[in-house]
């Protein structure tokens, strides 16, 4: 199996500086091109680069990588650990050593410098990031001009204001707007020259000096030729069954990272087939609420069973106050991100700020925007709900309250609560009283979302009938179906109702 970096030409997407987007707006300009996405050969023109993704994406790898072929290509390229730059800079280097270092300063030559990763630094004390950059900064000396600078984080620990502060306070890049035509013209050649050699230009023209904002950038998810690409690197055989199996199994959410990608290839190697989708989505929440890293596990201790009970409480939380983000503590916010965010220590009263930050830094979470963080995806946050939910009940809850959640009586009859679809189509794994009131009231939620295929093959047959008698006499209904939903009931058994759902469907589109 492949353990070696895989170079997927990995895509960045710049995130915008108004802070009022809408995340979900902000994914969606993204996956469509309507926000033009970076690669390494363009981030390597820029001074000051911020590199922003969450756990597991491959941030780390990618620098690595990067450091290692700007030296392969003969350029100035250092890597270091931010936590260690505030205390020992000679011994800080992971690439690259400080007789390299001290060599470059004598020279005229650019140098790429990566700094991984703010996260970390912040885990060995609040002002050891800080601490690090003011370190580094006197280092480098009157040497700033020459240096292209890649610092990278998980979102949740980026502060978007006060660190790009520091980072344009302690390293900053000044940029020279030459006065004349020709000046503008002799610096982009300048430019190219410096960037294909590894030399500074050396240009200083005449013109005004215009400090130079750190461009940030988040790490965009896999797309499906890198999913190949990683997948057949890692010693999948059958590629094709490989990633028809992905997609039959709507597990494009577990693949969409490199961690979560091994996960899956793991589970494919070991049985020959991929799990139903709720057996992969639970898979996914128990290894995500763990912290692998043991460094990390014992400066922000948190065990698997809070772990889990503070990851339903939040999406509970994200669920009824109809709001995606969770403030992450000691952030400040734009107020109108915060006024439409989780405040997540209203939620986890009882929890310490440690055991609250250890939480939001575990990998089923993702970033959203600056100062918060939302879970990685909303199959993710609907099914731990749904857990929530289930969890009362066991403890007691009165029934008639969960169920008053879901059902409404309408002009004398129960009818089901729209937004409350996707939970429910969860919940009916769990709960058969509730499986069979769902099943008189609104049998389609057993066809739309969650995963049909976990409950065996006599209850979806009857369901799928109960349906058919429902809607065969009825002209027009207001009911649509992907042909994915109805895959999920695919049984040798059910193969003479399927047909007789397919053609209510196909009549009624």
């Amino acid at each position: 199996m492949q353990k070696n970096f895989i170079d997927l030409n990995r895509s960045f997407a710049p995130i915008p500086k108004d802070h009022k987007l809408k995340e979900d707006d902000y994914d969606l300009s993204a996956s469509f091109g309507l926000l033009e996405t970076k690669k390494w050969s363009d981030l390597l023109l820029l001074r000051r680069v911020i590199i922003l993704a969450e756990a597991g994406a491959g941030k780390t790898e990618e620098i690595r990588a990067t450091a290692k072929g700007l030296r392969n290509r003969g350029n100035k390229a250092f890597f270091f650990r931010l936590e260690h730059l505030s205390s020992n800079f000679e011994a800080s280097f992971e690439i690259g050593n400080n007789a390299e270092f001290e060599e470059w300063l004598s020279s005229d030559e650019s140098g790429y410098f990566f700094l991984d990763s703010v996260d970390e630094a912040r885990l060995c004390g609040p002002k050891q990031f800080e601490s690090a950059i003011r370190n580094f900064g006197v280092r480098l000396a009157d040497s700033k001009q020459r240096t292209h600078i890649f610092i990278t984080s998980r979102l949740s620990e980026w502060r978007a204001q006060s660190d790009l502060s520091l980072i344009k306070n302690q390293l900053p890049f000044v940029e020279l707007s030459p006065s004349t035509e020709e000046h503008s013209e002799k610096k982009i050649k300048a430019e190219e020259a410096s960037f294909s050699s590894g030399f500074s230009s050396g240009f200083s023209g005449g013109g005004e000096r215009k400090p130079v904002e750190p461009f940030v950038f988040s790490l965009c998810s896999l797309d499906q030729e890198q999913i190949k690409t990683f997948s057949q690197a890692f010693g999948v055989k059958d590629i094709g069954n490989f990633l028809k199996s992905i997609e039959r199994a709507e597990a494009d959410v577990f693949s969409s990272r490199p961690l979560d990608l091994i996960e899956l290839i793991n589970f494919w190697t070991q049985f020959g087939k991929l799990a139903n989708r709720a057996e992969l989505i639970e898979s996914s929440i128990s290894s995500k609420l763990k912290e692998t890293d043991p460094d990390r596990a014992a400066a922000l201790p948190l065990n698997i069973i809070d772990a889990r009970l503070g990851a339903e409480m939040l999406a509970a939380a994200v669920t009824f106050q109809k709001k995606d983000r969770i403030l992450v503590p000691e952030q400040n916010p734009d107020p109108a991100i915060k006024a439409g965010s989780v405040d997540v220590q209203s939620v986890l009263k009882n929890w310490s700020f440690e055991k609250t930050r250890a939480l939001l830094q575990r990998p089923i979470f993702d970033e959203a925007i600056y100062g918060t963080v939302r879970f990685h995806h909303r199959s993710v946050r609907e099914y731990l709900t749904a857990k929530w939910l289930h969890r009362l009940l066991l403890n007691g809850k009165p029934r008639h309250v969960i169920e008053s959640l879901f059902f409404k009586e309408r002009y004398a009859r129960m009818v089901l609560v729209p937004s409350m679809r996707p939970i429910l189509a969860w919940l009916i794994l769990f709960d058969d009283r509730i499986r069979g009131k769902t099943a008189k009231i609104a049998t389609e939620v057993f066809i739309q979302g969650g995963d049909p295929s976990a409950l065996p093959a006599n209850v979806r047959k009857n369901i799928i009938e109960k349906f058919c008698v429902l809607y065969a006499d009825q002209n027009i209904t207001d009911l649509s179906f992907d042909i994915s939903e109805l895959r999920r009931f695919a049984h040798p058994d059910l193969g003479e109702t399927i047909n007789r759902l397919l053609s209510i469907y196909s009549g009624h589109d």
